[in-house]
């Protein structure tokens, strides 16, 4: 018994001393550099993660990491446009590891109507433009990013304003009326996409031909604008905040006439001497006196020089200011993937009081319910806030380049004494304000190893409110109006979904690759429309700019639209020995804006393409040519973007007509 307590207390130390030992072994510190493999450059935000585990850290800005592993684990590093990498780690040396860019780029799906499709299977004209390419150039929209990315597309900037719209050409004008492509976001039909947040843009891709867009038949005319936005990746979470700021000024100043030449320019058009003589202006009492003076005269020009403005361009003009910050989550694991998001952009425009601000926020959500049951659901939300001035022919600048600069500034009252440049920005108060909710569902299930059903639902609501208040000058010290100011209030709501019901099945072997798609498509939109006028309130306070604080002119006027469509689309994919490729699609729609003498429309297409680089005798071309395909296609196209009532073409729209209860 003494022998043991004597003992005891050393087996304790011993055994202190041994757990210690294997729970110092059992976690190791790992660090390192992730570098490209080609240009030996950092990477920045590699995902580096302990294999089988949840365990794992991102890279920073000098492309190193530290991270505590078990020993004898497994580092997998992974990064979007590159090849990932399995090594095993060791402590006690600083690992350096090389990424390689992804070479087989057209293993690679892109998103097809209703579906994707390996991008070297691809029959029809279709540029494909990844996130990297729109997320390294700071623009405020979608569009502007795709501006030179894709061959055959031209982005026109409608005007300089801020949140101004952009129109886009697919291989020219296509039709008449709306000549627009169509936009489809996360594979629902939109009516436009400039407010996307394109910062949570995954890539977009572009139908040019019709043996692509038939799939969309009477809405694919003008070419397609398919987005899809980011998902979240399996794996450790990832925080990424972007922000940038810049300034904007105008790329030319259009030289124009200052007070003197303009006054010169005048005396000699019209044979006068009202501001010059002998060609020389007037001088003032303090100038040499050989010149002939007259003190009215001079009077007049001396005045214009302290109440005018000289150069009216640079008077409306400023240095613009933008700038936008976004911040991301996203991540999961093998069953459930999220991806939430947020950005806020704000820019002030060259043009002086011109402004715009949006805020996004998104959530995507990716979840597998069962094994054969996958869930994928979008919600976005945005607002938009915008302050407009004149533009077009009625601008703001082009009322600059033609202004005299003998228009005098402010009255003897110290208001503003004409119409000028300065006085249409102040009198102009013209706010636009939207808020728009799009929610996007989808259901696949595997029904059969070889047939997949897909349930999909969307719905996007709009809400537009839009305040104009329009100044008067003030006649004389009581106040009383010389003109009659403007309240005008503006409300739009549309309202928009889609259901898709979608049947695929798909089979393949060693030489042959089937895939047959059928569905059926429907659609509803609901648009309201008020606008509301008065006339004289009572000052041009900002507390009066409501529509019961004027007192005449009352003037309402006011819509409701909505149609419907319906769609049936099919499409067979056929592959030979992953070499002669066949795509035929067909699709039938029909919709309420039509006639019921014309309401259906059909557009089927056909395109083959022959892989030659894949053929035997091929193989030898190799080192100079990696990938070679020839493609033929042919396809019609419709164009449904017609008003409600425009199949009543001897009606004009500027008259209420009864249209009594026949519904034809």
């Amino acid at each position: 018994m003494i022998k043991y307590k004597l003992l005891r207390p050393a087996i304790f130390l011993i055994t202190l001393l041994f757990l210690g030992t294997v729970y110092g072994q059992s976690q190791i510190s790992v660090k390192g550099t992730v570098l490209d493999g080609k240009t030996h450059e950092p990477l920045i935000g590699v995902t580096v993660q302990e294999k089988g585990t949840v365990n794992g850290t991102v890279t920073d800005l000098d492309g190193k990491f530290v991270l505590q592993i078990t020993p004898g684990s497994i580092l997998i590093f992974s990064y979007t446009g590159y090849d990932s990498r399995e090594i095993a780690a060791s402590a006690g040396t600083e690992m350096s590891v090389l990424l390689d860019e992804k070479t087989e780029v057209l293993s690679e799906v892109v998103v097809v109507g209703y579906g994707v499709q390996k991008k070297s299977d691809v029959t029809g004209s279709i540029s494909s433009v990844s996130a990297k390419d729109i997320n390294n150039v700071p623009v405020a929209s979608a569009l502007q990013a795709l501006q030179g990315k894709a061959s055959g597309v031209n982005i026109i900037q409608n005007s300089g304003a801020p949140g101004g719209g952009t129109t886009i050409k697919i291989r020219g004008t296509g039709t008449v009326n709306d000549a627009d492509p169509l936009y489809v976001v996360d594979g629902f039909i939109v009516d436009e996409i400039n407010h996307i947040n394109p910062s949570d843009i995954a890539n977009i891709e572009i139908f040019k031909d019709a043996a692509s867009s038939a799939i969309y038949g009477a809405r694919g005319a003008n070419g397609v604008v398919a987005i899809t936005t980011k998902s979240g990746e399996e794996g450790t979470m990832r925080v990424t905040f972007d922000a940038y700021a810049g300034i904007s000024n105008p790329w030319k100043t259009i030289p124009v006439m200052g007070l003197d030449d303009y006054a010169l320019m005048r005396d000699y058009v019209t044979n006068q001497s009202n501001y010059s003589v002998d060609g020389r202006l007037y001088y003032s009492k303090n100038t040499a006196q050989e010149y002939y003076f007259d003190e009215g005269k001079h009077f007049v020009l001396d005045t214009l020089r302290r109440n005018s403005i000289d150069n009216w361009w640079d008077a409306v003009t400023q240095i613009g200011i933008k700038q936008q910050y976004s911040l991301s989550v996203s991540g999961g694991s093998n069953k459930n993937k999220y991806m939430v998001s947020a950005s806020y952009y704000n820019e002030e425009g060259i043009v002086k009081t011109s402004d715009y601000r949006r805020f996004n926020a998104r959530m995507n959500l990716n979840s597998q319910l069962t094994g054969w049951l996958n869930l994928t659901a979008n919600m976005a939300f945005t607002n938009e806030n915008r302050h407009i001035v004149p533009e077009g022919q009625n601008g703001v600048l082009k009322r600059a380049l033609y202004q005299s600069p003998m228009t005098y500034t402010y009255n003897d009252r110290g208001y503003w004494a004409d119409g000028h440049p300065l006085a249409v920005i102040d009198r102009n108060h013209n706010q636009r304000e939207r808020y728009r909710i799009d929610l996007n569902m989808s259901l696949t299930a595997q029904i059969l190893k070889l047939l997949t059903y897909q349930f999909r639902i969307s719905n996007n609501v709009s809400f537009d409110d839009r305040s104009r208040f329009t100044e008067v000058n003030k006649l004389d010290e009581d106040f009383v109006m010389a003109d009659l100011s403007t309240v005008q209030k503006t409300r739009n709501l549309t309202n928009k979904w889609e259901l898709n019901n979608l049947l695929t099945f798909a089979w393949n072997n060693e030489m042959h690759d089937i895939t047959l798609l059928t569905g059926q498509i429907l659609e509803g939109y609901n648009r309201s429309y008020l606008e509301a006028i008065r006339r004289g309130t009572a000052s041009n306070d900002d507390y009066l700019q409501y529509l019961n604080a004027a007192y005449t002119g009352d003037k309402a006027y006011g819509l409701d639209r909505n149609w419907s469509a319906v769609g049936f689309v099919g499409r067979v994919n056929y592959n030979v020995l992953d070499r002669y490729l066949f795509q035929a699609n067909f699709r039938a729609d029909a919709s309420s804006i039509f006639s019921k003498a014309n309401r259906w429309g059909y557009f089927p297409s056909v395109s083959v393409g022959w892989k030659f680089t894949s053929e035997p005798f091929m193989q030898s071309a190799t080192e100079w040519l990696s990938f070679g395909k020839l493609r033929f296609g042919w396809g019609q196209l419709g164009n449904n973007r017609i008003d409600e009532l425009a199949r009543f073409t001897i009606m004009d729209m500027q008259y209420n007509y009864s249209y009594g209860v026949g519904g034809h």
